[in-house]
């Protein structure tokens, strides 16, 4: 029995690929392919726990501790930016297709700076 690879299931789980594609797939899991059943469960559980992540907000009053911490800091005193985004994949997102052919990566770069003072 032919098995099919994480890239294949994960585009399976968000909806994307061929009709083609997703039917054959299906057809797959019909056959009652435990290993492949258990690879789509877990992808599934990921996917949902994206999306609740996606909507997550912190409570209101753990920000607000969070922001009593560095009021009083030099840091926060002087506008100061530890770290300088130069480079951020999600800002150009790969094309359908390139993702599950396992060439892309999310990938940044970050720039540490010295602060003054």
């Amino acid at each position: 029995m032919k098995h099919y690879t994480s890239e294949e299931w994960i585009d399976f789980v968000n909806g994307m690929g061929t009709l083609g594609g997703r039917a054959e797939l299906q057809m797959h899991l019909d056959q009652s392919c435990k290993r492949c059943s258990r690879t789509v469960s877990q992808w599934r559980k990921v996917r949902m726990a994206a999306l609740a992540e996606a909507s997550y907000q912190p409570p209101v009053e753990a920000v607000r501790i969070a922001k009593a911490m560095f009021i009083g800091s030099d840091w926060a005193r002087k506008g100061g930016t530890a770290i300088e985004i130069l480079f951020d994949s999600f800002l150009k997102p790969a094309v359908e297709g390139i993702r599950s052919a396992g060439g892309w990566r999310k990938t940044s770069a970050l720039s540490g700076r010295s602060l003054p003072g």
